[in-house]
């Protein structure tokens, strides 16, 4: 039942969602599903920013490594700024230089850390531009 849920987990498309999909299992499996997918169960493709600590030889972690590659090369209106995505790389505590997404090929094992920076303005994401009153709300709450 665990190893079918850890291969499910990625398709599910809306994160909203996933409660309907964990409330089939235990507490317990719940629990360690979280924990086999680890970074993953925090992946949200559509807005990656963050900061990834990845095992490479874990293959949900390497997963996420080429997926946050394939993502730097769709925003390439960064490029024409001279803005990458993927930033502060290191592999193995070692600072590794990321210039362009091709530059950045993950090897099948050892430790990846890195920032990713989205450029994707909100509006893309939500549809919606933020109004001067919700951001004044979203300040207060802050």
């Amino acid at each position: 039942k665990l190893d079918a849920a850890v291969i499910l987990f990625p398709r599910i498309v809306d994160v909203q969602n996933i409660s309907d999909f964990t409330d089939k299992l235990s507490e317990g499996e719940t629990n360690k599903l979280f924990e086999r997918l680890g970074f993953f169960a925090k992946f949200h493709w559509a807005n990656p920013t963050g900061r990834y600590y990845l095992d490479l030889s874990k293959q949900v972690d390497y997963s996420i490594a080429w997926r946050l590659r394939s993502l730097a090369e769709s925003e390439f209106y960064a490029f024409q700024q001279g803005w990458f995505p993927i930033r502060n790389v290191h592999y193995n505590g070692m600072p590794f230089a990321v210039h362009k997404p091709l530059d950045f090929k993950p090897p099948g094992e050892g430790r990846l850390q890195c920032d990713y920076a989205s450029c994707v303005p909100v509006t893309e994401l939500t549809g919606a531009e933020l109004g001067i009153d919700a951001l004044q709300e979203l300040f207060k709450v802050l």
